[in-house]
């Protein structure tokens, strides 16, 4: 049969989403191989799915926050192949005012730093500033601290730097993917300081910011080329 469900795009023009049957997450469908497009094998229903998931990503067909997506999911049976499972999704044009009762869902953001033993600590949504999340950071011991952000409590949406240890505010943003193994950004400081740590994120456009008593305003943003922000771009 087929199913089909539509969504709305949400802050960065992409959302990641795996099949669940039965409302039972130990019966989910995925990608053999995560953040897929609808492309390559389908595995489960099973429990094995380990965060996997299908990476609908609306900039690949201008997209934008807000926009709906028709997602579908075809289960057969073939007397040529066997058993088929397919995945597949479409921008839809609809009335502005049907979209608009479509609201994108509110993703969450943590941080995860060396202040947090590199565990994911949620950040909180700042009032009347669209997209930003904030959280704090004291400086410890060694004069100075690293962190990154991630999407959902999901490793696959991290949100990090170009290069590791960034500090150089030309060092762009990257993500939400799950390519930033060993890359953060770095903040320093008198020992004990705090430091307010911001992010924002806007139709895709993505801005990290830190401030200090001492260091002042530091801030890393995305960059566009041809519409497409940098930072979402491998």
């Amino acid at each position: 049969g087929e199913y089909v469900v539509t969504i709305p795009l949400g802050d960065t023009r992409c959302e990641k989403f795996r099949i669940i049957l039965n409302e039972d997450p130990r019966q989910s469908i995925y990608p053999a191989v995560d953040l897929s497009e609808p492309f390559g094998d389908i595995l489960g229903p099973d429990w094995e799915a380990d965060g996997r998931g299908w990476m609908l990503d609306g900039r690949d067909d201008g997209g934008r926050t807000g926009d709906s997506y028709r997602i579908k999911f075809t289960w057969g049976f073939s007397w040529n192949t066997g058993e088929y499972k397919r995945v597949s999704w479409e921008r839809q044009v609809e009335p502005q005012a049907l979209q608009l009762q479509r609201r994108p869902y509110l993703h969450q953001y943590a941080v995860a730093g060396t202040w947090t033993s590199w565990k994911l600590s949620a950040m909180t949504l700042v009032d009347e500033m669209e997209g930003v999340f904030q959280c704090t950071a004291r400086i410890g011991v060694m004069g100075q601290e690293e962190f990154h952000f991630v999407r959902d409590r999901d490793l696959g949406q991290v949100i990090y730097p170009d290069v590791p240890h960034a500090m150089k505010q030309s060092i762009l943003v990257r993500g939400p993917d799950a390519h930033g193994e060993g890359r953060h950004w770095q903040i320093r400081g008198p020992i004990g300081e705090t430091v307010t740590i911001r992010l924002r994120v806007v139709d895709a456009e993505i801005e990290v910011t830190a401030v200090s008593p001492t260091k002042g305003r530091r801030t890393w943003r995305s960059e566009e080329i041809d519409g497409l922000p940098r930072a979402l771009l491998q």
